[in-house]
């Protein structure tokens, strides 16, 4: 939540927190999954406001006076509802955005964050492009890069000495 400090400028405000998911399965069909995500995104927001620490312990301790306006859009997974989705939060008035969740998504709609110097976070995007700082200033994950993970994966199989890996 760190990326947050930069919002919490003075007491009494309120910041406009962009959602961008997917809420729905797919092809068009409703899916428990990703009904599951966009209803933990407004319960963090609802947390946040009510400095209810009970999942996240550091909503707890956040100064009184500041609060989260939830703007919640549907990304689906694709480019294309991607941007759309982020042009409506910014002209909501979005200050910071959650999402999209895709690297794909993220790539372009990070691209449009950084002109317009709004902070975007995603969650599981793991394209090694964004972590490039000149292209993607204000661009934040959760989830570590391609890279980081291969280098991993390419270290326990020189470690175990094995010549020949298959995946399925």
């Amino acid at each position: 939540m760190l990326w947050l400090v930069p919002l919490i400028t003075a007491v009494d405000q309120t910041a406009n927190l962009a959602v961008l998911w997917r809420r729905d399965g797919t092809n068009g069909t409703r899916g428990l999954e990703w009904d599951a995500v966009s209803c933990a995104a407004v319960l963090a927001v609802n947390h946040f406001n009510a400095r209810d620490g009970s999942i996240v312990p550091e909503f707890a301790s956040v100064p009184p006076g500041f609060q989260l306006r939830g703007l919640y859009y549907d990304a689906w997974s694709i480019e294309a509802t991607a941007i759309i989705a982020y042009r409506k939060a910014v002209a909501d008035g979005a200050h910071s955005i959650v999402g999209p969740s895709r690297s794909s998504q993220s790539v372009t709609v990070s691209q449009l964050a950084a002109i317009d110097e709004v902070m975007i976070v995603s969650p599981w995007a793991s394209s090694p492009k964004l972590s490039v700082p000149s292209v993607h200033p204000f661009f934040a994950r959760t989830w570590p890069a391609d890279t980081l993970a291969a280098a991993n994966i390419m270290a326990a199989i020189s470690g175990f000495g094995w010549r020949n890996v298959g995946c399925e």
